[in-house]
């Protein structure tokens, strides 16, 4: 969570390029550190819930320095927020009903659309020369993985959300 702190620092002070870099690096290590996980069989429920919330707080991070120079809509890094929440609301809730609900296929897919789209964004901040497509059409991806995957959870968990809500 610290590097997110720098990556802001680095980017309100415009060196785009350490803002790649270290975006960069953010992502290859969560990566890296997942696969030790595994590897080593040090997965922990702990890490099973901090994992997802810390690539959502890198990832907000992110579309939030890149709205501040309009790369990303206002009402675009809403809707990534507001998917972010609701995924969290929703493990709350789980966590009530005594359900473990980690990370998923679908918010994996999503995590890694996200860092393509980041990263090619922060690409075309720097070197002003968009990667295939202008940056607008990569966050629009963006928000399409975050709308499937959001969709997903609702529908694969709404049991959880009827037993929160039910008057019983």
């Amino acid at each position: 969570l610290l590097s997110c702190f720098l990556l802001v620092v680095f980017f309100l002070n415009k060196n785009y390029m350490i803002v790649l870099i270290t975006y960069t690096l953010q992502e290859f290590l969560d990566q890296l550190d997942g696969k030790l996980a595994m590897v080593f069989h040090w997965e922990s429920t702990t890490g099973k819930f901090f994992d997802p919330f810390v690539d959502s707080v890198t990832h907000l991070t992110a579309f939030a320095c890149l709205m501040t120079v309009q790369l990303v809509p206002l009402w675009m890094y809403f809707l990534f927020l507001f998917r972010e929440m609701g995924l969290l609301f929703l493990r709350l809730l789980a966590s009530l009903q005594g359900t473990l609900l980690g990370g998923h296929w679908a918010g994996k897919i999503k995590a890694l659309v996200h860092a393509v789209v980041i990263f090619v964004c922060f690409w075309q901040l720097k070197f002003e020369t968009p990667i295939f497509f202008d940056a607008i059409v990569w966050l629009w991806l963006a928000l399409f993985a975050s709308f499937l995957s959001g969709a997903f959870y609702l529908f694969k968990y709404n049991v959880i959300l009827k037993r929160a809500f039910s008057h019983e």
